[in-house]
């Protein structure tokens, strides 16, 4: 059964906006573990926060079993019911790494955990009061000091305090001295039926209905209930929470024949301290997960040894508040707090400047040294020595296959950036091809003009990076081109280049590269167009088109829409984290001389311009899947899995949202009539396409099926397109050669000149090959908070309706993904990235 603590936080010094979205929280108590539990709000420096948490025993945490638990009994579903988390032993907080090599350190100062009883199933129904240690007896007349001194407790407790209380009735000299009013009396035994008992009564005055109980030295303070013999365990399902509570000396034989349980009268204060001191603050820190459990069974362990259970605690309303001091700087990984005081020393930030981050993919770049080295590559031998191996099954096929031809032309279908390739009917006007070039590579009984006829030629244009200049890394120049490639798709369905020429501007000094080339001349005319592709692909497809535009979506629904209306409710959950990850780009990939600067062609100020016009040149339909497919005219290509995929998940977001609008507009009107939601359009349109008209965005809404179609694409947006553009950049660019992220000579300008020596010293140099790694591997890798598409845990919607249109959603996507599962076992080279179990819901890594 869940618990409902109040969880403050304070924090010290400057921390990364949305920190605490990558801070999980675990509680351990002496009856199990809690599931971890997110913290999702914004904190700034040297504030506290406050957060109610619901936290719910781990139903398969087996080894975190409750002190005096059997074993097994927290295992399966059901274990814990209604017995809670117990009390607090521990605290763990994890921390998930983000974006690096940005400074990403959190220093929390303390923890406060309350928990809240008015709402806490698992207390008992009388306030806790102080219990002294068994067998003790205040000698006659004895007062505590004031100031200390319980009421309740000098009602209840007199006879602990005052053997001969009842046998003298003029004790103390005055007959009178009872606080309480004379009650009436019932005859010793007497019950009240149920529904008829006065609580408050039957706590003052049990020894007024039971003449022995005074006389016996181990009664209960509590009414008398039924005992099992010692050792007795309930079969699970079959317990009594409050018993358990209360009848932990009857769990443990062994527990009133400690003979140092009663040495130590502060024992309840801290159940850790007599079974181990508290180690250092950094003692605390683990690199990985694995050891929680054991933790948690050391944890519980020392509950069990030192016999504690809630009953005994004692704990009054103030007192049950837990203080777990952390004062430490929390980078990633896991630390456990204990309750208790440390003196408040702040240690020094560890970020103090770019560093590799921590996750095992950059731990491997670190120790390969790559951050840190510089110059040219000596071989491609060199190369694959510092990247050493691949870090999966794709990476290495990128490794194996990146001078392929077939290889180069897969990557515009399902590589990381598969909205750029378009069927070619016609060549532009500043692309010198002629039929004569391209004829080797056409292959006989062919021709130009017929392959275009046939709806077999395919062409990538880069024309957004002409003219801007490229940025310098350690002050050396950086250069990039803006290309013209030229693709045939082949009888046998392999898509591959036959024509690449590095301007945009033909002419003398822009020759057309064929395959027919020289090798190393074609190789390097195809590097020119990977990073011109890297440069598209990052700024446009990935940060405008995905992350920009869901946060100008975002945007628009907290300014228009209130938390009632059901399209905030359909739409919330696919902005999760998406404020926060953009707040981390700014600061860390965008701010002058962030890690764009460090590791890319074109730099800030490059980036900045090529998102100016590339959000010029946005149109409604490139981002609407069947319209955008149409356009492009690639339909029918084969092997094309990113469409395929993207088709299905496109039909069943659309299916489910159909589903929604129907539910709460009835008919067109409805929707032309919602002033909220034509706000909500209109904001998008002035913020996100800045009110070009010539985009195509919609200035209002005025049927369902124009509803429909708007929410499906912002959605489809959010999750399965940024999925297509973010997953797999680390698997394809681990190998660098497939993917340079910038080029340090000028594109050539004549055939017959490129070497192998040429080749690496246009490359990237290593250094700046391990920050373009570093950044690639962490964006390729999601958040501890997984979300996958369909999932809603906040459950906005509580309506019946809209519930099942949820579930069947959630079906629906779920034999998507066992139908890619089933084809990418019989591929090659699996297309994994819009397998709707890997998709997140929103924009959030």
């Amino acid at each position: 059964m869940a618990t409902r603590y109040r969880l403050r936080v304070t924090t010290g010094r400057a921390l990364g906006a949305g920190t605490l979205a990558a801070v999980a929280v675990t509680l351990v108590g002496t009856r199990g573990r809690s599931r971890p539990v997110s913290l999702r709000w914004a904190l700034s420096p040297g504030t506290t926060a406050e957060l109610e948490l619901e936290l719910e025993p781990d139903q398969e945490a087996g080894p975190d079993q409750g002190a005096g638990a059997e074993p097994g009994a927290g295992a399966g579903p059901g274990a814990g019911s209604g017995r809670g988390l117990g009390r607090p032993l521990l605290l763990r907080l994890r921390k998930e790494p983000l974006l690096p090599p940005a400074p990403d350190a959190w220093f929390c100062a303390r923890v406060v955990l309350a928990r809240d009883r008015d709402r806490d199933p698992t207390r008992d129904r009388d306030p806790p009061r102080h219990r002294d240690p068994p067998g003790h007896r205040d000698t006659p007349g004895h007062r505590d000091p004031p100031g200390n001194r319980d009421p309740a407790r000098d009602r209840d407790t007199t006879s602990d305090r005052d053997t001969p209380r009842d046998r003298d009735p003029t004790r103390d000299g005055n007959p009178t001295r009872d606080r309480d009013p004379p009650r009436d009396r019932d005859p010793p035994g007497h019950r009240d039926p149920p529904g008829n008992r006065d609580p408050a009564r039957d706590r003052d005055t049990a020894s007024d209905r039971d003449p022995t109980r005074d006389r016996d030295p181990t009664r209960d303070r509590d009414p008398p209930r039924d005992r099992d013999p010692p050792g007795h365990r309930d079969p699970p399902g079959n317990r009594d929470p409050a018993r358990d509570r209360d009848t932990a000396s009857d769990r443990d034989p062994t527990r009133d024949r400690d003979p140092t349980r009663d040495r130590n009268p502060t024992r309840d204060r801290d159940p850790t301290r007599d079974a181990t001191p508290e180690p250092p603050a950094e003692a605390g820190l683990r690199a990985e997960g694995d050891a929680e459990a054991e933790g948690d069974a050391e944890a519980v362990g020392r509950a069990d040894a030192v016999g504690h259970t809630d009953a005994e605690e004692g704990r009054t309303d103030a007192e049950d508040t837990w203080v777990f001091p952390c004062y430490r700087w929390l980078e990633s990984g896991c630390v456990e707090l204990r309750e208790g005081t440390v003196s408040p020393h702040v240690p020094a930030c560890p970020h103090v400047s770019p560093r590799v981050p921590t996750c095992r993919r950059q731990v491997r770049v670190r120790l390969r040294g790559l951050s840190g080295a510089g110059g040219s590559w000596r071989s491609f031998d060199h190369v694959r020595q510092l990247l050493g191996c691949p870090p999966g099954p794709v990476a290495d096929y990128v490794a194996q296959h990146w001078r392929d031809d077939a290889f180069f032309g897969y990557q515009f279908l399902n590589g990381v950036n598969p909205v750029l390739l378009r069927r070619c009917s016609r060549l532009p006007p500043n692309f010198a091809v002629t039929p004569a070039m391209v004829a080797p590579a056409l292959g006989p009984h062919t021709s130009l003009h017929q392959e275009m006829e046939r709806g077999s030629l395919f062409l990538a244009d880069y024309g957004l990076l002409d003219g801007i200049a490229g940025s310098r890394i350690a002050g050396e120049p950086q250069f990039l081109a803006a290309p013209l490639c030229l693709l045939h798709l082949r009888p046998t369905g392999a898509l591959v280049p036959v024509a690449i020429q590095l301007s945009q501007t033909p002419g003398p000094e822009a020759p057309v590269f064929v395959p027919a080339d020289a090798p190393w001349d074609w190789l390097l005319a195809k590097l020119w167009v990977r990073c011109a592709h890297f440069q598209l692909h990052e700024m446009v497809a990935h940060l405008l088109q995905s992350h920009f535009l869901a946060e100008a979506f975002a945007l628009a629904t907290l300014r228009c829409l209130p938390a009632c209306h059901p399209l905030y409710k359909l739409l919330l959950p696919h902005f999760h984290l998406t404020f926060h990850i953009n707040t981390v780009a700014r600061e860390s990939l965008l701010n002058p001389g962030g890690l764009i600067d460090q590791a890319t062609a074109i730099g800030r100020e490059g980036t900045l311009e090529l998102v100016a016009r590339a959000t010029a040149a946005l149109s409604y339909a490139e981002l609407c899947l069947p319209d955008d497919l149409e356009r492009r005219g690639v339909t029918s290509v084969p092997g094309y899995y990113y469409r395929d995929d993207a088709l299905r998940i496109w039909g069943a977001i659309e299916s489910f949202v159909t589903g929604i609008v129907a539910l709460y507009y009835a008919e067109d009107s409805a929707v032309r009539d919602d002033p909220e939601l034509q706000d909500w359009v209109g904001e998008i349109f002035t913020n996100a396409v800045l009110g070009n008209k010539d985009t195509g965005f919609p200035t209002a809404l005025h049927n369902r099926p124009e509803l429909v179609k708007f929410l499906t694409m912002i959605i489809f947006c959010c999750s399965a397109r940024h999925a297509a553009v973010n997953s797999g950049q680390y698997d394809f660019a681990a190998w660098m050669p497939n993917t340079p992220t910038t080029m340090r000579r000028p594109p050539p300008r004549t055939k017959g000149q490129a070497t192998a020596e040429n080749v690496l010293a246009t490359l990237p140099t290593a250094g700046v090959t391990g920050t373009a790694l570093a950044l690639l591997s962490v964006v390729s890798y999601e958040p501890g908070d997984l979300r996958p598409l369909g999932c809603y845990p906040e459950e906005h919607f509580t309506e019946e309706a809209p519930r099942r249109l949820i579930t069947t959603f959630q079906q629906r996507l779920a034999r998507i993904s066992d139908d890619i599962r089933a084809r990418n076992a019989g591929l090659p080279l699996p297309y994994p990235y819009l397998d709707p179990a890997e998709v997140q819901n929103s924009v959030s890594i």
